[in-house]
């Protein structure tokens, strides 16, 4: 996790071969690195394939995001605390309180931003303005 300096530094990134803005290898090694300078992060997105309103997160199966946040807990989330995790969905991937398959490994998110507008945090709360 590399990082952004603005939102025009964000826009000129060029897109990678699915079309996500990606930082050119050109420019990795000058940008700070929020595991090896442990600085921390505010907020990570997150994917996944289902979320429940209970902030239960499923993915895509391989646990890249579950394996990167324990790492990051372990070498920065100690100190500096853990950063917001906002779940990105579809209205179609949303489910019922407790629906959403999860084991040990799995991190839960604290806000669910959906494509209806809806912003859905853990404790039930929901927040339906546009």
């Amino acid at each position: 996790m590399l990082s952004l300096y603005s939102l025009q530094d964000f826009s000129t990134l060029p897109p990678d071969v699915w079309g996500i803005p990606s930082i050119p290898s050109t420019s990795v090694s000058s940008r700070e690195n929020c595991l090896q300078d442990r600085k921390g992060l505010d907020l990570v997105i997150l994917p996944g394939v289902a979320f429940g309103v209970d902030g239960r997160r499923l993915g895509h199966g391989k646990g890249y995001y579950d394996v990167w946040l324990a790492r990051y807990f372990e070498q920065v989330g100690r100190e500096k605390g853990l950063p917001v995790l906002v779940g990105a969905a579809l209205q179609e991937q949303v489910f019922e309180a407790g629906s959403v398959p999860v084991d040990g490994t799995d991190w839960e998110v604290d806000i669910l931003v959906t494509g209806d507008g809806r912003v859905i945090r853990r404790s039930g709360v929901v927040d339906e303005s546009k």
